[in-house]
């Protein structure tokens, strides 16, 4: 994941850098630590447009610096978090993303246990103006 890492917080185009474009963590099953570091490194990533965390197990607790993350990315165009165990928290936290980015066009939140208070919150963002979800 360090390397990973590295590549994505490259913020310059130089002659022997590379560009990651999609990743995929499907049931790699996350720690906290290394969730947070991978949260870190895409802060202010420019080149990453598709990550897929499904079937991680990630949970509420660390999600939290991942939709505030998500909420300034000007790169991420897909996000797959699906079957992570979020519920309402992560909703409302969905939400106030939603509310700020503008470039997030796909999110799947499919096999999650958001109940019907974070959904609404959801659908609330949806409604008040966002035109790329």
């Amino acid at each position: 994941m360090d390397y990973v890492c590295q590549v994505l917080e490259t913020r310059e185009s130089k002659k022997d850098s590379y560009r990651v474009f999609s990743l995929n963590f499907d049931y790699c099953y996350l720690e906290k630590g290394v969730f947070a570091q991978l949260t870190k490194a895409l802060t202010g990533n420019i080149s990453l447009v598709r990550l897929i965390l499904s079937n991680n197990q990630l949970g509420e607790e660390a999600i939290g610096p991942f939709m505030t993350m998500l909420a300034s990315n000007l790169a991420l165009v897909e996000v797959n978090l699906s079957g992570n165990l979020l519920e309402d928290l992560f909703g409302f936290a969905l939400a106030a993303c939603l509310r700020k980015n503008e470039i997030l066009q796909i999110i799947d939140i499919s096999k999650n246990n958001m109940g019907p208070e974070g959904g609404s919150e959801l659908l609330k963002a949806l409604g008040e103006g966002n035109d790329t979800v």
